[in-house]
């Protein structure tokens, strides 16, 4: 059956990939403070290999079972270019909160940018 969105099966790639990518995290916690390397190669490993496993299935459903069709690739592009335009604006946002701040402060930070109390270093 031909639907106009996207359907597939329960997929567990999505929740390995989460805990892969906290076991990476907490891997280069301890290659920071325990100068052990073994645990970030071992967790970027399955982190890649997580990966190839769920772009093989996303190939598969595509090629082989027919799931993509042009309506379909039609919605995930649309649903990329949203999403794209989302973070632009997300960081057009913090850049125009930043911009404010800096070119007009207000009272409650003193009037003065940088805030009182706040020591930059000079890069120069």
């Amino acid at each position: 059956v031909y639907h106009s969105y996207h359907m597939v099966e329960n997929s567990p790639w999505p929740i390995i990939s989460s805990f892969g990518a906290f076991t990476f995290m907490v891997s280069i916690v301890c290659m920071l403070h325990l100068n052990n390397f073994f645990f970030l190669f071992f967790s970027f490993f399955l982190l890649i290999l997580n990966f190839y496993l769920w772009w093989r299935d996303v190939i598969r459903e595509s090629l082989m079972e027919g799931m993509h069709t042009f309506i379909v690739k039609q919605g995930l592009k649309m649903g990329m270019i949203l999403f794209i335009i989302s973070e632009i604006f997300f960081f057009i946002s913090l850049f125009w909160a930043y911009f404010h701040s800096m070119l007009s402060p207000s009272i409650e930070i003193g009037m003065m940018w940088p805030p009182k109390g706040i020591i930059f270093f000079n890069p120069y």
